[in-house]
Formats: C-alpha cells, sequence, structure tokens
C-alpha cells in the first residue's frame, strides 16, 4: 500500500507534484482567466507559467507552516472556533481507491505511475498507467505499447477517490480546527454554517466578539481603570 508523504515533506510529495496520477492540483485549472499565459505571450512581461507561481507560493506556504503554526506557536490568548457538524464532511485523509488490487502494485510501481485521463464518471476518477517493470511510466502517459518498454508491462487501471472521511466545515476537517490543542484559551465547536459562510455566521461573529471582549478585559488599561 503507498501512503504519502513517506517523510514530513506533503509540500514537495503531494501539493507540487505536477505529473503524478495523485497529484491534488491539476496546473490546467490554476489559470482560468488566462493571465499568466498573457503575460508568456508578451516579451515585455516577466515569463512566470502558473505553475512555477503556484509552486512559489506553495513554498511561502510551507515557510509559514513550519515556522509559525507549530502547536507551540499560538498565543496564549488565542480564541478559536470550528465547524462541527455532520451536514457538512471533510478531508482529514485523502484516500484512493484502486479498481484493482493494490498489492498487485510494488510501492515503487505506484509511486512512478502515470496518469493518462481524468474519467468523468465519478468522483474523482483517474486513469493510470503503471509500469510493472518499476521503471517511469510517466514518460509514456498516452497510453500501452508506445515508446521503448513492452506493452505487456504496461498496465493501465483506474483509481478513485474515496469521499470525505471527516466532520467538518466542508473544507477544513474538524482534526485541523482543533490542531492549537491546550494551548489557547478556547476552543469552542459550532453548528450552522459552512466554510464559505464562516465570516457571515451570527454564532461565529457573536464567539469573535465574545473573544475580543475577553481580550479587552484583560489589557493593563482596562485592568488600571477597574
Amino acid at each position: 500500500m503507498l501512503e504519502l508523504p513517506t517523510g514530513n515533506n506533503p509540500y514537495d510529495e503531494i501539493y507540487k507534484e505536477k505529473d503524478a496520477w495523485y497529484r491534488l492540483v491539476n496546473p490546467r485549472l490554476l489559470d482560468p482567466a488566462g493571465m499568466y499565459k498573457q503575460k508568456l505571450d508578451d516579451p515585455a512581461k516577466a515569463a512566470t507559467t502558473a505553475w512555477e507561481a503556484f509552486v512559489v507560493r506553495m513554498s511561502d506556504v510551507e515557510k509559514v507552516h513550519r515556522n509559525w503554526l507549530g502547536e507551540r506557536d499560538y498565543h496564549p490568548n488565542t480564541y478559536v472556533y470550528v465547524f462541527y457538524g455532520e451536514g457538512e464532511r471533510s478531508f482529514a485523509t485523502v484516500r484512493w481507491q484502486l479498481h484493482r488490487a493494490a498489492g498487485d502494485f510494488s510501492r515503487e510501481e505506484l509511486c512512478k505511475a502515470a496518469q493518462r485521463r481524468e474519467l468523468g464518471g465519478g468522483h474523482g476518477q483517474r486513469e493510470i498507467l503503471v509500469n510493472l517493470s518499476g521503471s517511469q511510466a510517466r514518460t509514456n502517459p498516452a497510453g500501452a505499447g508506445s515508446g521503448s518498454n513492452p506493452a505487456t508491462e504496461l498496465q493501465i487501471t483506474s483509481a478513485q477517490v474515496l469521499f470525505q472521511d471527516s466532520t467538518g466545515d466542508g473544507t477544513v476537517p474538524v482534526v485541523s480546527g482543533q490542531a492549537p490543542g491546550q494551548t489557547v484559551s478556547n476552543i469552542c465547536r459550532l453548528k450552522g454554517f459552512n466554510h464559505q459562510e464562516a465570516y457571515g455566521a451570527d454564532i461565529a461573529r457573536d464567539f469573535a466578539l465574545l473573544g475580543i471582549i475577553k481580550l479587552t478585559s484583560l489589557s493593563k488599561l482596562a485592568q488600571e481603570k477597574s
């Protein structure tokens, strides 16, 4: 069974992976307005592709996560709310189901397998090409039998993302919302809205206001006046 990341670097192994069948980001969807393409077509502008810009941004995100979002990096007077309801599901773990027993392939073969195409018949379905010789199948994503590899070494199968496995707000799972642990003042579980509606929900605004009042009451100015 293939499990990623193998170490402590999901940024390089998963998010910045451009060609693997298990990639989370499709490069074709990064620039729907064609802004980066227009710049590439203009010699006077910096030639940066949307994917290159995405990789740079992911590197910036990695720095923030590693340097500032450890469990001990939260201010002790932080107030956190997390959506906790059964109506909205989120991914705590992304799991793929192969339509052929995973035991039929080695770890190396699965890592190097190529995505042939997206399948429109279901939730996150992809057709993948596995090279049973263990060599790099991504160099031959178009189909079996072409290139230098014998057709008998190539196996076409498909994979599908299993549905969300955690409670959450439709984007952030509960386990991520609870990541600050016991290092903050309060973690409150809220219901009645999803990720998109978080800042507009009355209960979320009330909790934010409560946090502001609590923090204000702890200030030196408030204590001096009391």
